[in-house]
């Protein structure tokens, strides 16, 4: 135990621990590949439930026994850093927990799903009542050089000194890059998707955690904000011609937004893994970045 209190046989004894789970999974896995085997061979199985099983519940599982197995993983090795850390450190414990960092686990997409000692408290949470009928995404072509509507070839600019520049000029200073042809923008180790949102949910500059109702969870960082005065505005969203309402509105490369037959995420199946059927759920602040 060192002069912080800290006992470094706990943390050797969680990671034994995390480790021994791992080997367990292990073996699990192995008797599900056997079992898999066997189920495969036409020769003994075959009809609508064997091919159900093959083509929907085998994907799945093994997405799923990946992602935990990699989680583990970094459980471990994050708790190896810590206690190392705290073996060298002569600053506060505080100190310690920003000098290893924070720890991101995945879901089976390989989407963070949340972080510990990531030194961002949550601010405040948002939930969409269920009788708002969702629609999928939306989205803004986002450039070096400002906005271009509709994916013209003319860019608008980002007023000066507004938040919005704010957030450019991060991303432009990011190397301005894309994931999936949407922006993102690095904050405390995780690329964060440029999102456009009604005020509901923050001011531009904040990061937000948006939870679908699959699970999923987008991070996101609110880059512009839907016009108040908009005649389709809403508190949760634009308000389309068919009632529904898009909360999400993303950052887009305009050269993959064209090539796509300027269609959204999801929605023509380029770009992301996100269910368009998934609404948003809710949305959780973490404050500003800028």
């Amino acid at each position: 135990m060192n002069e912080f209190g800290v006992d470094y046989k706990g943390f050797d004894n969680a990671i034994s621990t995390v480790k021994t789970t791992q080997n367990d999974l292990e073996l699990v896995k192995s008797d599900y590949d056997a079992a898999k085997k066997i189920l495969s061979n036409d020769s003994y199985f075959m009809g609508d439930i064997a091919d159900s099983l093959k083509i929907d519940v085998y994907p799945s599982f093994e997405k799923s026994f990946e992602a935990i197995t990699k989680n583990l993983t970094t459980v471990s090795e994050y708790m190896g850093k810590v206690r190392d850390a705290y073996r060298l450190a002569d600053k506060d414990s505080e100190d310690i927990m920003t000098s290893v960092g924070k720890i991101s686990l995945i879901n089976e997409d390989g989407l963070p799903i949340s972080s510990l000692f990531g030194g961002r408290d949550l601010g405040y949470s948002t939930s969409i009542p269920a009788e708002i009928w969702q629609s999928g995404y939306v989205v803004t072509c986002y450039e070096e050089d400002g906005w271009h509507i509709g994916a013209s070839y003319d860019p608008t600019a980002i007023t000066p000194g507004s938040s919005q520049e704010a957030v450019h000029d991060a991303w432009v200073k990011g190397g301005a890059k894309y994931k999936d042809g949407i922006a993102v923008l690095n904050v405390d180790g995780t690329d964060c998707y440029l999102v456009a949102t009604s005020s509901t949910f923050g001011d531009v500059g904040d990061v937000v955690n948006v939870n679908l109702d699959n699970g999923d969870t987008i991070p996101c960082v609110i880059a512009d904000q839907k016009n108040s005065q908009d005649s389709n505005y809403t508190e949760y969203g634009h308000l389309t011609d068919n009632g529904t309402t898009n909360v999400l509105e993303f950052e887009v490369d305009t050269d993959t937004y064209r090539s796509n037959g300027y269609t959204n995420p999801t929605t023509s199946g380029w770009g992301l893994e996100w269910n368009s059927s998934s609404a948003v759920s809710s949305i959780d602040n973490y404050g500003s970045v800028i």
